[in-house]
């Protein structure tokens, strides 16, 4: 290998160092307004931090090689999209398909 793959090659492998450090946090940060989104009362601004996390992760998951995460991100990140778009808090119905798709995306991380 010459010393600009190698380079490239450590760089890469920083980034997703400092990728896997920041997880947990980022995982706590969007388990908060997933919490928040669980209550009777939706929260707009809740689901839309969680999804701008979600289609962060989505993106970023798969390029450090976590795909499963990163296509689970995607499931709730589309999900949620579309209920956001609906305007208005979404059906009982609704909210459980949400937290159906992201217990998924959680489990995807064992």
């Amino acid at each position: 290998m010459n010393d600009e793959k190698i380079a490239a090659v450590k760089k890469l492998q920083s980034l997703k160092n400092k990728f896997c450090a920041k997880l947990p946090a980022r995982i706590r940060e969007m388990e908060r307004d997933i919490a928040l989104l669980r209550d009777n009362a939706w929260d707009g601004e809740a689901a839309l931090r969680l999804h701008m996390e979600l289609h962060k992760l989505s993106g970023t998951g798969a390029s450090f090689g976590f795909g499963k995460v990163s296509e689970r991100a995607h499931d709730v990140e589309e999900y949620l999209s579309a209920l956001i778009k609906s305007g208005g808090a979404p059906e009982r119905s609704q909210k459980k398909a949400l937290f159906t798709l992201w217990d998924r995306f959680t489990k995807s991380f064992h």
